[in-house]
């Protein structure tokens, strides 16, 4: 009462799988090919899209921006600690000046007579 043709596909659908056997190079750990490596397409072109190229080239061009901006405040940075060191460099001079003891030697026959240590401590201010 079965049709040939339902049997027949029947047969083709729950078809096991053909038992592989020993390869005549002797080399049973490999597969079998399925599908040939020459029909595999997977080369990129060489022409990229003009979507891409401007995306791309405004990416550059941000990272360009945040990258300028980091060094320009590195450089604010830097300039600010030299600003700084300089103003104390000169605060400091200026007490040292205000912070000497002067005197005026009117009779400049004292400077022979005084000793050779403090002849080197004196100093000459116009």
């Amino acid at each position: 009462m079965s049709n040939p043709i339902n049997l027949l596909r029947e047969t083709t659908c729950h078809q096991l799988p053909v038992p592989r056997g020993k390869p005549k190079s002797g080399r049973v750990w490999k597969r079998t090919q399925i599908v040939r490596a020459s029909s595999h397409n997977s080369t990129k072109s060489l022409h990229r899209s003009w979507d891409s190229k401007m995306k791309d080239k405004k990416e550059k061009e941000s990272i360009k921006l945040l990258q300028d901006e980091l060094i320009e405040g590195r450089k604010a940075r830097k300039q600010a600690i030299r600003e700084r060191r300089i103003k104390s460099r000169e605060q400091r001079e200026e007490k040292a000046r205000k912070a000497e003891i002067v005197q005026n030697v009117k009779n400049p026959a004292k400077l022979r007579r005084t000793k050779k240590k403090l002849l080197r401590k004196v100093q000459l201010k116009n």
